[in-house]
């Protein structure tokens, strides 16, 4: 199972090029930095590996940045016993408010953005690995981030999805209350 995860962990980051970041269990200076914000985090698990998968909108090369785009507007914890073979997938809700240390009370989805100002091209995937193992109770042992075009570079990939409408999709009247 471990070899199939990791296959297709390459194959999609080959796809998707240099919109997905990858963190493992990793010894370096800023992961230690991170963990040593938390209580002891929970102990990995000799016969599970948790995998968390992070969607980001990512940056849209428009010039402009503050626009949420290291906001992680998906968080899902993939977890496989190598003992049976079974799996399990848990969504994290992206508005659960939590504490992120150095920061305060916010939002789940704000700690990638708060870890990529500290260390940026990585350092949210790990704030947000360390936070979601503190938060769940269960070490997360990999953690993989995509942006939405790298999302849309593998679909392609695969053939597409091809969507029928047969009115036009506008957004305008989504925030009607806000003015």
């Amino acid at each position: 199972i471990i070899v199939f995860i990791a296959a297709i962990g390459v194959f999609f980051a080959y796809k998707a090029g240099r919109t997905v970041t990858v963190v493992g269990n990793s010894n370096d200076e800023f992961w230690q930095e991170t963990v040593s914000q938390f209580p002891p985090l929970p102990e990995p698990e000799k016969n599970r590996v948790d995998i968390m998968l992070v969607g980001i909108r990512g940056y849209d090369g428009s010039g402009e940045w503050g626009k949420g785009e290291w906001l992680a507007d998906t968080i899902i914890l993939a977890s496989f016993n190598t003992e049976n073979n079974q799996a399990a997938l848990i969504s994290i809700p992206r508005d659960l408010y939590i504490n992120i240390p150095q920061h305060g009370k916010d939002k789940i989805n704000a700690a990638y953005a708060v870890g990529e100002t500290r260390s940026f091209g990585g350092g949210g995937l790990q704030l947000l690995k360390a936070i979601a193992s503190h938060t769940t109770g269960v070490y997360v042992d990999h953690a993989i981030s995509v942006d939405f075009n790298g999302f849309e570079k593998v679909i392609d990939y695969l053939g597409g999805i091809t969507i029928y409408r047969h009115t036009p999709f506008l957004e305008y009247q989504q925030w009607k209350q806000d003015g």
